[in-house]
């Protein structure tokens, strides 16, 4: 491989407002300029920024949502600096860097994959719209990064993406997420079993509040987020007996110190392009018990959840996906099993040292920089 120093990186997004897609990319760019690349960071919308960014950064804002014309205004910023690779994230950033490829094919392009394609793009006009654009597209770039193996089998069976398509999970800064749970003194006065993530149809909330209030369990339930469904999920939580034992505390710029304090996290969710708050919790030493949905759970725990009840995986706990019984199952489980919740723990640690930082970005500079010095 090549001395990376010596190349030039263009690193597109939509924006770096809050969100997993662009946490990832904020890690991944700080950790290439880290390394000594000479890196560009082009944002299609001029909208706030979220994640800090390097010092000395050279930004280049497209400030449009119109793909030709961002395709335009890219394509016109590497004929002026050259870059020897572009890599972006998300779909409208994906669809523009191809076509600038199209046009311009000295650079190696590159394309990151960050959802499960055919479930985020089920159904409606606008979705077949994006399946053809994936269709057309993503098989003229050079390499396709997606976040797990599910997204990489679904874009050659629905796609007919075969080759160039690499899986590298999200990385994770675990130093820091133990330092901001650790910024907070909260005070704890039950033990908890604790959600993080937005209330949507998708995450299935419904599913772990109906199974909660089902069953045995002396913790309470504590909810950070907020989406369209907090009102009916609410709704649902105080028409119960256990009005007093369920807690929505809203969004939270840190929720670390809530998750660190909990007897084990729950993911609901019908689907996932990747976990990032249930590995978060795992940093953290937290217990898991996790629908066995696409893609990322069952691969992150090692197990699947094919008997329709809950399943003991190596990392952590499993249910198939919307059974609200094999979750109040799981959830009795490892609330009512203290040892378990000692191993749990142990294995959650051991488990998330493999989406560190290092380690990923490793896997993004293998991906990138050797090919494109072929």
């Amino acid at each position: 491989m090549s001395d990376i120093s010596t190349k030039k990186l263009f690193m597109i997004i939509n924006s770096l407002e809050c969100g997993g897609a662009e946490r990832v990319f904020s890690i991944v760019l700080r950790q290439m300029v880290e390394m000594g690349v000479n890196v560009h960071l082009i944002l299609l919308d001029d909208s706030e920024i979220f994640y800090k960014l390097p010092d000395g950064i050279k930004m280049h804002n497209l400030n449009t949502d119109n793909i030709i014309k961002a395709a335009v205004k890219l394509l016109k910023l590497a004929s002026i600096y050259k870059p020897d690779v572009m890599l972006s994230f998300l779909h409208r950033s994906n669809y523009i860097n191809v076509i600038c490829h199209l046009l311009y094919r000295k650079y190696y392009c590159v394309i990151s994959e960050r959802t499960y394609t055919s479930k985020r793009f089920a159904s409606g006009m606008k979705s077949m719209v994006n399946r053809m654009m994936i269709k057309i597209l993503y098989p003229r770039c050079n390499s396709i990064i997606v976040v797990s193996d599910d997204i990489k089998i679904d874009l050659r069976k629905n796609y007919g993406i075969e080759k160039k398509v690499h899986s590298i999970a999200n990385p994770y800064d675990i130093s820091s997420i133990i330092k901001m749970a650790n910024d907070n003194n909260i005070v704890v006065g039950k033990k908890y079993i604790c959600y993080v993530g937005r209330l949507e149809p998708v995450k299935s909330v419904e599913t772990l509040i109906g199974a909660y209030i089902d069953s045995n369990l002396d913790e309470d339930l504590v909810i950070v987020g907020t989406g369209t469904q907090e009102k009916d999920l609410k709704a649902l939580a105080f028409s119960s007996d256990k009005s007093d034992k369920i807690h929505f505390v809203g969004q939270q710029d840190n929720p670390f110190p809530i998750v660190k304090h909990s007897t084990c996290f729950v993911l609901s969710s019908l689907y996932e392009g990747f976990p990032n708050a249930m590995v978060e919790a795992m940093c953290l030493g937290i217990p898991i018990i996790a629908s066995d949905c696409a893609s990322g759970p069952g691969t992150i725990l090692g197990g699947s959840a094919l008997n329709h009840n809950a399943v003991l995986a190596k990392y952590g706990v499993l249910f198939p996906v919307s059974n609200k019984d094999a979750l109040k199952n799981a959830l009795e489980m490892v609330c009512h099993n203290s040892d378990l919740q000692a191993k749990l723990k142990e294995l959650s640690i051991k488990r998330s040292k493999e989406y560190s930082v290092e380690k990923i970005t490793h896997a993004y500079q293998q991906i990138i920089f050797r090919r494109c010095s072929k």
